[in-house]
C-alpha cells in the first residue's frame, strides 16, 4: 500500500501559508500573495485564476509564476517551509482514525513524497505516525518517477502479474494516482474539492471515507479490484484545500 503524505496523511492549512509566507519574503513581487491563498484556502472556486489548482501549493506557484517569480525562490521557500514545519507544525494533523488503520493493517505501507527528508521525520512524530510505514521515500519526482518506483516494488513484492494488489492512495490525481493506473494498480482518490480529475476505484472528499473501501481491499485486493469498476464522478467537496508539494504536487 503506497500512500502519499501531504494532502493524504496530513492534512491542515499551516504547511500551505508557512510556503506562501516563505515565497513573499523571497520576491519582491509577493506582496499580498499570502493574502490571495487565504481566500483560496477559505474557498477554492472563490479565485477564477486559481480553478485549475488542485490544492494550496499548486495555488501559490500559480500566483507566483504570474508575477514573475522563479522556479528557483519557490524551491527555496518550498525547503525552508518544511524545516518550519518540522519545528512549528500548527494545525497539521492525521485523519481521524488513520494511525489505528495503518497500524491494523496486514499490508507492507509505503509512504512516497515529493517532499525532502527536512523536518520530515517530526512532522511524522507530530501525526503520531512514527512507526506506521515500512519504507518512507522522499524527494519521489512524483509523477515522472511514481511509475517506476511502482513498477520496482510490484517486482520486489512478486506482484508482477498482479498490479491490482498495490492499492496508491493520495489527493493529486495525475501524480498519486494516473501512473498506479496505467500499470493496473488499484487507486484510491481522496478529492477535498471535488476536482474529479480523473478515474479512480475509490474516492472520495475525506480519506475516512476512504477506510471502509481501503479495508476491503486489504482483505481481498482481487475481489476488491472485480467489485469497483473505475468510477469517474467527483465527490461533493468539502470546501477545504489541501497542501501537496508546490508546481507538481505532492
Amino acid at each position: 500500500m503506497v500512500w502519499d503524505f501531504d494532502g493524504t496523511v496530513a492534512v491542515g492549512h499551516a504547511p500551505v501559508r508557512v510556503y506562501a509566507r516563505e515565497v513573499e519574503q523571497r520576491a519582491d513581487d509577493a506582496a499580498g500573495l499570502s493574502l490571495r491563498v487565504a481566500d483560496f484556502l477559505a474557498d477554492p472556486h472563490c479565485c477564477p485564476e486559481l480553478a485549475s489548482a488542485q490544492d494550496g501549493y499548486q495555488a501559490v506557484a500559480l500566483l507566483a509564476r504570474d508575477r514573475g517569480i522563479s522556479q528557483r525562490v519557490l524551491d527555496a521557500a518550498y525547503v525552508a517551509s518544511r524545516a518550519l514545519l518540522g519545528r512549528e507544525p500548527g494545525d497539521l494533523t492525521a485523519p481521524p482514525g488513520l494511525v489505528g488503520l495503518l497500524n491494523e493493517l496486514d499490508v507492507t505501507r509505503v509512504l512516497v513524497t515529493n517532499s525532502p527528508d527536512t523536518g520530515l521525520a517530526a512532522m511524522l512524530d507530530h501525526l503520531g505516525l512514527t512507526g506506521s510505514f515500512d519504507r518512507i521515500v522522499t524527494s519521489a519526482n512524483k509523477p515522472p518517477s511514481f511509475g517506476q518506483l511502482l513498477a520496482d516494488l510490484l517486482d520486489e513484492h512478486g506482484l508482477g502479474g498482479r498490479p491490482g494488489h498495490l492499492l496508491s492512495v493520495g489527493d493529486i490525481w495525475a501524480n498519486d494516482l494516473e501512473p498506479a493506473l496505467a500499470l493496473g494498480c488499484t487507486t484510491a482518490y481522496v478529492d477535498p474539492m471535488g476536482r474529479g480529475a480523473g478515474p479512480a476505484h475509490l474516492r472520495a472528499a475525506t480519506l475516512p471515507q476512504l477506510y471502509p473501501g481501503i479495508v476491503g481491499w486489504a482483505d481481498d485486493p482481487a475481489r476488491f479490484v472485480e467489485e469497483h469498476p473505475l468510477r469517474l464522478d467527483a465527490p461533493v467537496p468539502t470546501g477545504t484545500g489541501s497542501p501537496t508539494r508546490p508546481g507538481s504536487g505532492d
